[in-house]
């Protein structure tokens, strides 16, 4: 079989052979399960399935992608809107709102991170992605620090709103040609866009 292999693939075979005869089954797998699984996302060929002829090896491999990908989901997504903040410079931001907040620019002036609880006594309830706030002790403004993946999911969640609302005042207007087709179709269009925007939430 080897014969009908291309040299890439043999030389992958030969690697996966000598980490097994090296390390071991169970190490070679519990240690290349997670890069597997991410490699076939990247290649969009999920779901798959995995086999193994052992019980107590399907408990060990299911518990260490789940705790690898509970990991790298929280870093994706970073700290919780507030814990977190950055320094944007001495120039007064053009955009959200302005926060007055004394406390909390009096806590900024000597850090830049909180906890759960020390972020709860600001008595901020509706902290937003670009709003801003001075800190007079050093002259300087200061914003949420959020991760990429969290600042395009609040622009998709905010989308996702902005649709639901104008799904409520869209009545159905379908334009047909001649021959009976649809060429037109407002609300059709707002609800496959509304779905488009679900899909990537989940993503």
């Amino acid at each position: 079989m080897l014969k009908i292999l291309s040299k890439e693939e043999q030389l992958c075979f030969e690697t996966s052979d000598n980490s097994l005869s090296k390390i071991g089954e169970f190490k070679y797998v519990n240690r290349e399960i997670v890069p597997l699984i991410e490699d076939l996302k990247r290649r969009d060929m999920l779901p798959a399935i995995c086999f193994m002829l052992n019980r107590k090896g399907c408990e060990r491999l299911a518990q260490i992608v789940n705790l690898s990908f509970k990991k790298s989901e929280k870093e994706k997504r970073g700290p919780a809107l507030g814990l977190k903040w950055r320094r944007t410079g001495t120039t007064q931001s053009q955009e959200g709102r302005y926060l007055a907040c004394l406390a909390l620019a009096k806590a900024l002036s000597s850090k830049t991170e909180f906890s759960q609880e020390g972020w709860i006594t600001f008595g901020i309830r509706d902290l937003r992605v670009d709003d801003c706030i001075f800190v007079e002790a050093s002259g300087a403004h200061f914003k949420p620090a959020v991760t990429k993946w969290r600042r395009k999911a609040i622009r998709l969640q905010q989308d996702l709103e902005d649709l639901r609302r104008q799904k409520l005042k869209t009545k159905s207007s379908v334009l047909v040609d001649e021959k009976g087709e649809v060429e037109a179709d407002d609300l059709g269009d707002l609800l496959a866009s509304i779905e488009q925007t679900k899909r990537e939430l989940r993503e």
